[in-house]
């Protein structure tokens, strides 16, 4: 051990047993460093296997294909057909495209935790036709966030000519390339693969690799999660995630709303608009949305499950004048919400006509381009042409009026009082 002792327990020739009953002795004194040495061997193992199994991580989402395709997909042009055969997912094309898998929603939307983990899958090839040509090259997986509008991928991951391989990627920034985005051709920051990953919206892995006939198998695909404190993990994703996320939103919902009011203003519509939506909607403004409370019960009331109290005639009939002006108030409001909607509908639907005619306008006043001009030149002398030949086939199909002229054109002339002799 550390201080230089002898973990084995030394016996001095003084100490050698004499008899049967001290030799007899000796291994009871023994067994318990032994026990406790065995014991110790026993929970270092069990640490390390603990630490093993902690350090995989967990499985965040996996296909096996044991049951089917299990939503994956196929992306890509071309010709290409998707089938689960054998417990493994095959896609195949008729000649040389570039084609993906397509992971299912199981591997997409919130998976943060997932950053320096592991993205593992086997792939291969049951058959392809390279027509002596070498692979081709291209992005062998990528990962896509619609949100942050990032995209990152990784070139020469599969080997030529291999029939199979099982591959596994870092789920960190070092091993990855930006294919779109800041930062174009260089690897991500670490902002950016939390990003990425906390919104994820795509997981392709390529199928298609040579120029003609192939079938590319998947299987054991496998989303695993890296090493992360739990609390540190999620103050990195409301930092650098969801509050600037919130915040593009918010910039792009006024973006939105400041085109729709320059569309109205345009239009003349902004001013009824504005009053349309002004109105506020049926129910008490003072309300914070907040927890509902029921008023105390009146003093004559009864105890629950007791007998109703008694009221008198007059009590009763406010009573019901209060619940009728309740009604008819109530019954007021929904017309008034009804009316509001409806002037609402009018202005949006007076605005998309307004909006239409403005682009009717600008599309005939707009100067023309040489190439429309041209266009606009042969359309007509196109059309030109074809009403010439429809006049021409009407006056080579004869109609009735021209039959009877052509009888009376083939009936002789009739003889005239003083005939002219021949000539002889």
């Amino acid at each position: 051990n550390s201080s230089g002792r002898s973990l084995i327990p030394r016996f001095e020739a003084s100490q050698s047993p004499s008899s049967s009953q001290e030799r007899g002795m000796q291994p009871q004194r023994a067994m318990p460093w032994m026990a406790r040495f065995a014991a110790a061997a026993m929970a270092a193992i069990a640490v390390g296997i603990s630490l093993s199994e902690a350090a995989q991580g967990k499985e965040m989402a996996k296909s096996d294909f044991n049951w089917g395709a299990e939503d994956w997909e196929l992306f890509g042009p071309g010709k290409l057909k998707l089938y689960e055969k054998g417990g493994m997912l095959y896609g195949s094309d008729a000649g040389r495209t570039v084609w993906y898998f397509s992971a299912p929603e199981a591997f997409l939307g919130e998976k943060a935790f997932a950053h320096n983990g592991k993205l593992s899958f086997r792939l291969g090839h049951s058959e392809y036709m390279s027509n002596g040509k070498d692979m081709i090259k291209d992005w062998d997986v990528i990962l896509e966030s619609k949100e942050w509008r990032i995209r990152v991928g990784v070139k020469n991951l599969i080997p030529p000519w291999v029939g199979a391989t099982t591959n596994e990627l870092s789920l960190g920034e070092k091993q990855w390339t930006v294919m779109k985005g800041q930062g174009h051709g260089h690897p991500p920051t670490t902002i950016q693969m939390l990003r990425l990953l906390s919104s994820l919206s795509a997981v392709y892995i390529r199928g298609g690799y040579y120029d003609g006939h192939e079938e590319t198998w998947l299987d054991s695909v496998r989303l695993v999660e890296g090493e992360h404190h739990a609390d540190t993990m999620q103050r990195k994703i409301e930092k650098h995630h969801n509050e600037p996320l919130r915040k593009k939103r918010e910039i792009e919902d006024k973006k939105r709303i400041q085109e729709e009011r320059e569309m109205l203003a345009d239009a003349g519509m902004l001013e009824g608009a504005e009053r349309a939506l002004a109105i506020e909607a049926p129910g008490n403004a003072e309300d914070d949305g907040g927890d509902v409370y029921l008023e105390h019960p009146p003093a004559n009331a009864a105890p629950a499950g007791g007998p109703p109290s008694a009221r008198t005639p007059q009590q009763e009939e406010e009573d019901e004048a209060i619940q009728a002006a309740a009604d008819n108030e109530a019954a007021e409001e929904v017309r008034r919400a009804a009316a509001a909607e409806k002037e609402a509908q009018l202005v949006l639907r007076d605005a998309e006509a307004a909006q239409l005619l403005a682009a009717e306008k600008y599309e005939r006043e707009r100067p023309r381009t040489p190439q429309e001009i041209e266009a606009a030149a042969h359309a007509k002398a196109l059309a030109m042409e074809e009403q010439a030949m429809r006049d021409a086939a009407a006056w080579i199909q004869p109609g009735e009026e021209q039959d009877d002229e052509e009888e009376l054109a083939l009936q002789p002339e009739p003889p005239t009082s003083n005939p002219t002799p021949p000539t002889p």
